[in-house]
């Protein structure tokens, strides 16, 4: 299980299982979307420069070391209780974590 803490409200999160062990979770920064009825049946176009927001990807595991990537780089994280608590800065509109138990 995994939670997403955005309190802008402006980054969504998609997440599956790739494998047993494998959790894949694609952080989207919609904070730059240009919304208006012209865009609103086709497409939606995001501006530049995209707004940086601070979240926190919560994800549930028993591992005792985890792999987590970010962008398929090692990144830090901490544990609190069956939780690893993974910082995120979403200054680009695309972010990926991948953990790995």
């Amino acid at each position: 299980s995994f939670e997403l803490e955005s309190p802008s409200g402006n980054v969504e999160i998609a997440s599956w299982c790739a494998g047993e062990k494998t959790s894949v979770h694609v952080l989207v920064n919609h904070g730059g979307r240009r919304g208006s009825l012209q865009y609103l049946y086709t497409s939606e176009q995001i501006d530049a420069p995209h707004p940086v927001y601070e979240v926190v990807l919560k994800v549930r595991s028993e591992a005792k070391n985890p792999k987590v990537l970010l962008n398929g780089k090692k990144t830090e994280f901490t544990r609190k209780g069956e939780f690893l608590h993974i910082p995120v800065r979403m200054d680009e509109v695309w972010k990926i974590v991948k953990v790995t138990e």
